[in-house]
């Protein structure tokens, strides 16, 4: 999917996070792993998911949704 508007201030925060930052779940690098979500409603990206073990962050980096881990005993 492509961005009509990728200016957004949410976007914006987002790219910079996964340019800069590793999942703490499977510690990839974002800027390989990460997927910008999309509102429809809102028309802004409201999160970032690590594909690799599904975690989803919030604008401010918070864990939204915990992901699976790789290794049986980490949450």
């Amino acid at each position: 999917m492509q961005f009509k508007n990728p200016n957004t201030k949410n976007w914006q925060k987002l790219k910079k996070i996964s340019k800069s930052n590793r999942c703490h779940i499977c510690h990839y690098a974002l800027n390989k792993t990460g997927v910008y979500i999309w509102d429809t409603n809102k028309k802004d990206c409201t999160g970032l998911k690590c594909f690799n073990c599904l975690t989803i962050y919030s604008p401010k980096f918070d864990i939204l949704e915990m992901g699976i881990p790789r290794t049986v005993g980490y949450a």
